[in-house]
């Protein structure tokens, strides 16, 4: 809506000069030679008051100023990564740990932790064998799993629009069973020297 001499710019910006001379807090915000306003990703929600200034080509001191007011709404859906490093999962018998939709969010509001309006998926389960992430959010860690580290990406899709997606990373850890080998008495089955034998030690208790 832009006028030189009376008439429209041209919309190709051979004509003029666009330069955002105040931001309004909008970091990274940039007007291209068309016209086009570009918002950077990760920008905070909120209405901004985009001041540019508009000169012609042919003669750069004839300027005029005006504002573009944006408005940054929040993502429709938004998967937070997670960790639960701290609270280990004993491998040996596995377990379940945390929930991942306790930072998640739908339109800007918390996504509801029993799983009705949002669907999960483990994307990667980073070697992590039968991991899975039930409709709660609960991630269970099968039995028999190998100590580490694991960082699990699953993704978020909101229920009434499968297509609108997110992902995200849940690290979780397991610990190595408890091992403990307990002393045994055999002095009541003594070995024969001469001819050997076996003696069968107790199991250590896992």
């Amino acid at each position: 809506n832009d006028t030189l001499n009376g008439s429209g710019v041209a919309t190709d910006g051979s004509e003029t000069t666009l330069t955002v001379t105040d931001n309004d807090g909008l970091t990274g915000v940039s007007i291209a030679d068309d016209g086009t306003i570009t918002v950077p990703a990760s920008t905070p929600i909120g209405t901004y008051a985009v001041e540019y200034q508009l000169c012609e080509e042919l003669n750069p001191t004839n300027c005029a100023t005006a504002t573009a007011t944006v408005v940054v709404v929040p993502p429709a859906i938004e998967a937070h990564d997670d960790s639960y490093a701290g609270t280990p999962v004993d491998g040996g018998i596995g377990g379940t740990v945390g929930s991942v939709l306790d930072n998640d969010e739908l339109a800007g509001s918390a996504v509801a932790t029993d799983g009705s309006d949002t669907t999960i998926t483990v994307t990667d389960p980073d070697g992590l064998t039968g991991v899975s992430i039930a409709d709660d959010g609960t991630i269970t860690v099968p039995a028999g799993t190998t100590a580490g580290t694991y960082d699990i990406e699953y993704e978020l899709c909101d229920e009434a629009a499968p297509t609108t997606c997110d992902t995200a990373t849940a690290t979780v850890s397991v610990s190595a069973p408890t091992i403990d080998a307990v002393d045994d008495d055999l002095s009541a089955s003594a070995v024969v020297g001469a001819t050997g034998g076996v003696a069968e030690i107790g199991r250590a208790h896992v």
